[in-house]
């Protein structure tokens, strides 16, 4: 069954966190939609990447099977202030689909009120202070309530996978890490 994978990005985004779950999750069969606050975006590391759509252009009421968000401190504060993210994330949360928040990209969240302080989540250590007021754990991933977060860019690939393995199965993850050579 194809799953529909929204990743929502803006200028600062960090690349790495954003083109490894791209791919990946392309590589499993997801149809993943990358959608932009700009017509380009330029990353974090000076990488532009062009969105398959304008984030204006977003039917904010259309669910998918997971929102992602990748980190990077400029992007996130840039998604932050797009009222759109808000509706797409509040929509996602109230249908209880997934939403996953990699390195900053948890104050996301946090800043728009969209988690309770039970939350269990954790983010790249740089904004840990900022989410103290929940249920924070210091490892690569924490699955919550269907808020999955992760650390950073050297948590991407264990991020993948764990998605992956999540919407697709234990089968369609060792297929993919067998097509990158992974661990081979």
């Amino acid at each position: 069954m194809i799953k529909n994978i929204l990743v929502l990005m803006a200028n600062g985004t960090e690349e790495i966190e954003a083109v490894v779950i791209i791919d990946l999750l392309r590589r499993a069969g997801a149809n993943v939609a990358v959608v932009g606050a700009n017509d380009i975006i330029n990353c974090s590391r000076d990488l532009r990447i062009l969105p398959d759509l304008p984030i204006h252009k977003l039917n904010e009421t259309k669910l998918y099977d997971l929102v992602y968000l990748p980190g990077g401190a400029k992007g996130v504060q840039n998604l932050i202030d797009i009222p759109k993210v808000y509706d797409v994330l509040i929509n996602h949360i109230n249908q209880k689909r997934f939403i996953a928040a990699i390195c900053a990209a948890p104050l996301i969240l946090s800043t728009l009120n969209l988690i309770k302080p039970t939350q269990k989540l954790t983010s790249h250590p740089s904004v840990k202070d900022d989410l103290s007021n929940f249920n924070y754990i210091d490892e690569n991933i924490v699955d919550d309530n269907h808020i999955i977060t992760s650390r950073g860019a050297g948590t991407s690939f264990e991020m993948a996978f764990y998605l992956i393995n999540l919407l697709f199965g234990a089968e369609e993850l060792r297929k993919v890490q067998q097509s990158i050579a992974w661990n081979s």
